[in-house]
């Protein structure tokens, strides 16, 4: 925690966040990983207005849109978990590039990428707005696909955003057909 919040006290975050796209992925996944704990600890003194002002979540979609290794990928991902928690982040994620770019990850063969993708989906979709982008983009048929899958982090997170989604009428209506498969 004392650490954080240094990087946060001597604002090292927007630095951080600059510096992301042009290190190697090993430093990458180490700025990410440092990035995560930021977000998740910083308080309200820093968020959401320190990672707002210096396009963290631009930098963390830029970084999904790339081909990078799944761990890479991971950590954006869960980046944008936890700056969308934030009412303005989430805006900015359905607003941008970002949601399109995690409906896609909800199909990639690797487990851990499939289950960041729903996380920072599930944080995202507590937003009406968002929760209708996720419909207008057929999401639902990707998520109810997803309830077969065997991985529990997956299956959880897919669970959750489901869940938002069925606050949208016509995504309650879309996910009638997996009813049986939820309730088993």
């Amino acid at each position: 925690m004392t650490s954080v919040m240094n990087l946060l006290e001597f604002r090292l975050l927007p630095v951080l966040v600059s510096r992301l796209p042009d290190e190697r992925m090993d430093i990458q996944i180490m700025i990410l990983d440092t990035l995560y704990n930021c977000l998740r600890l910083g308080g309200s003194k820093y968020m959401p207005e320190v990672p707002i002002q210096c396009d963290a979540m631009g930098a963390f979609t830029r970084i999904l849109k790339k081909e990078v290794v799944a761990d890479t990928r991971v950590a954006a991902a869960k980046c944008i978990m936890m700056l969308s928690f934030y009412k303005e982040c989430k805006i900015q994620a359905y607003q941008g590039e970002t949601t399109g770019i995690l409906i896609d990850m909800l199909s990639d063969s690797k487990s851990p990428v499939r289950a960041a993708a729903a996380g920072a989906l599930m944080a995202i979709t507590i937003d009406v707005e968002a929760k209708k982008q996720l419909v207008r983009e057929n999401a639902v048929n990707t998520l109810i696909r997803l309830l077969d899958d065997t991985n529990e982090s997956v299956l959880l997170n897919v669970i959750k955003v489901i869940t938002n989604v069925a606050e949208d009428y016509r995504g309650r209506f879309e996910l009638h057909s997996c009813i049986k498969t939820v309730s088993a």
